[in-house]
C-alpha cells in the first residue's frame, strides 16, 4: 500500500522541518502547496524530497483551499498513491495501518500556550473529529478540508492528533488573529478572532474551560460542536 501526505503551507519554516522528522517516515510520498510564503518554507519542503506547488498570482481565497487539496491529492493518486493523508503543518498524529476502514478520522486537540512553561496542563478538552485519511478510491472530492466520501464508505476512528496553531509563539498568534479577520472569511469567525488579539498566554481553552493534561483528554474530552 502506498501513501501520500498532502499540506498546504504559508511561511511555516520555523516548524516544517519538524513536520518532515515526523511525517516522512510513516508515507512514501509528499506533496505540498505553498500559497506564497516569503520565509523559505517552499524550498525547505523541496530540500526534503516534497513536490511542491506554488501559487501563482493574487492569494486565494479561503474557499478556494479545497480545490488546492484536491489538486495534489490527484497528483499524488496519479503518481500511484492508494491512501491519502492531509494534515497542516502544526498537527502531529500516528496513521494506522491495516485498519479495515476506507477513511479514518482524527480526533484533534488544541495546544496552548501558558504563563509556566514546565505546566503539564496545556492542552483544550474541546475536540473536533477530522476526517483526514483515505483511500483514494473513497473520495469523490475534497471540501475546505476534508474529503467528500462515496456513499457506503467505511469509516473509522485512527486515533488523536496534536494541533499546536495555538502555541507557536505570541508573534505567530497576532499574525493568525490579523489573517482570520480578512473579509475572506466568514463574520462569526472574524469577530471571534479579533477578541482573541493580545490573548496568546491562557490560564483556559478559548472556550471557557480548564486546560487538561493530554493523557487526561479521554477523560475530560468534549465535542467542541459550533463554539
Amino acid at each position: 500500500m502506498k501513501y501520500a501526505a498532502i499540506m498546504r503551507v504559508r511561511n511555516e519554516a520555523n516548524i516544517v522541518g519538524a513536520w518532515f522528522d515526523h511525517y516522512a517516515p510513516q508515507v512514501d510520498a509528499i506533496y505540498v502547496f505553498d500559497d506564497g510564503s516569503t520565509d523559505g518554507t517552499d524550498e525547505i519542503c523541496e530540500h526534503r524530497g516534497a513536490t511542491v506547488v506554488r501559487r501563482e498570482g493574487e492569494r486565494i481565497v479561503y474557499s478556494a483551499q479545497g480545490a488546492q487539496r484536491c489538486q495534489l491529492a490527484q497528483m499524488a493518486e496519479a503518481e500511484g498513491a492508494e491512501w491519502i493523508l492531509c494534515v497542516d503543518a502544526d498537527e502531529k498524529l500516528t496513521l494506522p495501518r491495516n485498519v479495515g476502514a476506507d477513511a479514518l478520522y482524527f480526533r484533534l486537540f488544541d495546544r496552548y500556550a501558558t504563563a509556566d512553561p514546565a505546566c503539564d496542563r496545556k492542552f483544550g478538552p474541546e475536540y473536533r473529529d477530522i476526517i483526514t485519511a483515505w483511500h483514494v478510491d473513497s473520495a469523490l472530492g475534497i471540501t475546505v478540508r476534508e474529503p467528500i466520501l462515496e456513499p457506503g464508505v467505511r469509516l473509522a476512528y485512527g486515533g488523536d492528533c496534536k494541533h499546536f496553531s495555538k502555541a507557536r509563539g505570541a508573534t505567530d498568534w497576532e499574525r493568525k488573529c490579523a489573517r482570520y479577520t480578512l473579509p475572506e472569511y466568514p463574520a462569526a469567525f472574524r469577530e471571534k478572532w479579533a477578541g482573541r488579539r493580545g490573548k496568546y498566554i491562557h490560564t483556559e481553552s478559548d472556550f471557557g474551560r480548564p486546560l487538561i493534561r493530554w493523557q487526561d483528554r479521554h477523560v475530560y474530552g468534549v465535542p467542541m460542536g459550533d463554539e
